[in-house]
């Protein structure tokens, strides 16, 4: 892992330009100032492209996913906000628990959920960051990654 100090807001439009050839959904990223961060880049790309392939998987195909980037005190809070179906609230942590079938040959047979976020949440709190999710009305979610700003 190699951390530097870079510009997230940066770093973030150019993935959105990247991943929007694969989304069938469109991407919005709103953000109003550059927000510095100390972090590995190479983990950043995987953690935004699974929350970006998540949020395609569980949304619309006709539909908007939302990137936000804010100040909340001294951290800054990146949301990828989807349109898709509803967490119960007794799923939001388990759905980070990367979820291995027992039997690895029956992979392709059985949907293994969770994994790529999993691994997002260990890759962000490699980087001392924060993943968690919360809802966005009248449905979907709205996953956060929150890093401390870097002065």
């Amino acid at each position: 892992m190699k951390k530097e100090k870079f510009d997230l807001t940066q770093f973030t439009a150019g993935l959105v330009n990247e991943m929007q050839s694969a989304l069938t959904q469109t991407l919005v990223f709103e953000y109003s100032k550059e927000f510095f961060i100390l972090a590995d880049r190479k983990a950043m790309n995987g953690i935004l492209v699974l929350l970006l392939e998540n949020a395609g998987r569980n949304s619309p195909k006709d539909s908007t996913i939302w990137l936000d980037i804010k100040q909340e005190g001294d951290c800054v809070d990146l949301t990828v906000t989807d349109e898709g179906a509803d967490i119960p609230d007794a799923e939001k942590e388990k759905i980070f628990d990367s979820l291995i079938p027992e039997d690895v040959s029956q992979a392709n047979e059985k949907p293994v959920k969770g994994f790529g976020l999993g691994i997002a949440k260990r890759e962000a709190e490699k980087n001392g960051a924060w993943l968690f999710i919360s809802d966005h009305l009248p449905h979907g979610a709205v996953f956060h990654l929150v890093f401390l700003l870097e002065r």
